[in-house]
């Protein structure tokens, strides 16, 4: 049996629907979308894997906010007839649950179709990058790595080749401590990021079994300007996040920018680990 998930809801018609009244004449009778998981498309080369962790579909029918379902999801219309129905791709705004938003930068899914009362219809939304007005600095760890260790870092990332271990491809990136190493910071290059509150977003495959946190650290005339942006806890699979560094980057308001991971280990742990794949710092141009 096919179940309505709804985690939150934008917009809530009159809700008794299905069995009440809303005014005068006969309680409408709903058609029905089952709007499956998103897909993503990308180009290898320019666009990095095709990871994504879409976890909302934000519904519209004939210009008309239908609300947001967590998917996939059984979605009640009380239009019937051709209708044109947009899905926009919907994320977690820095990994936070109750942070969820249309991601800026995947289309959205559009299609016509009629619907029928009481019947059930089906999409498969499918997303890409917008093709235009994007600026994109990739790293999928193959050919080399723009992050390198700070001075005071005890490790620095190491080719992780293992297949049973690697995220997509031949290679990821993995920093250890252990023995008497217990601090990791490692940062970009000197990135030339806009600063005037455009969407400016880092996306990043990871996996790790102690909390690292992520940092963006201006630098103007020699000086350099670190701020927080996100702890991320342990994950024992691959995880997809993406943080939103736009506000803190017009908040800095610098010369060029520099992305950073930091990791402590625990004074009582062994070991603390974290991989990372594909690495896409994309903005708005």
């Amino acid at each position: 049996m096919i179940h309505l998930k709804r985690k939150y809801l934008f917009l809530v018609f009159c809700l008794p629907f299905l069995f009440n009244r809303c005014g005068l004449g006969e309680p409408q009778i709903p058609s029905y979308i089952y709007i499956d998981t998103f897909s993503l498309s990308c180009d290898l080369s320019s666009q990095g894997f095709n990871s994504q962790k879409i976890t909302d579909g934000w519904v519209y029918v004939n210009n008309k906010t239908i609300g947001v379902f967590q998917l996939p999801a059984l979605v009640p219309v009380l239009d019937t007839g051709n209708l044109e129905i947009i899905i926009s791709p919907g994320i977690k705004d820095n990994g936070i649950q109750v942070f969820g938003k249309v991601y800026p930068f995947y289309t959205s899914h559009k299609t016509t179709m009629h619907l029928s009362a009481e019947q059930t219809d089906t999409i498969y939304p499918a997303t890409t990058y917008y093709s235009t007005g994007l600026t994109y600095i990739i790293d999928r760890f193959e050919t080399g790595n723009i992050f390198s260790p700070a001075v005071n870092s005890d490790t620095s990332f190491v080719e992780l080749t293992d297949p049973a271990e690697v995220f997509e491809g031949s290679r990821s990136m993995q920093a250890t401590l252990e023995g008497n190493n217990y601090f990791f910071r490692a940062g970009t290059f000197d990135l030339i990021l806009p600063d005037d509150g455009s969407n400016v977003y880092l996306e990043m495959d990871y996996k790790n079994d102690t909390q690292f946190e992520v940092w963006v650290t201006g630098n103007l005339l020699g000086s350099q300007y670190p701020e927080y942006v996100i702890t991320l806890t342990p994950k024992d699979t691959w995880n997809k996040i993406y943080v939103n560094i736009g506000n803190i980057i017009r908040l800095i308001q610098t010369e060029t920018y520099s992305i950073e991971l930091r990791m402590a280990r625990p004074a009582s742990a062994i070991s603390a680990t974290l991989s990372i794949d594909n690495v896409k710092i994309i903005s708005e141009n």
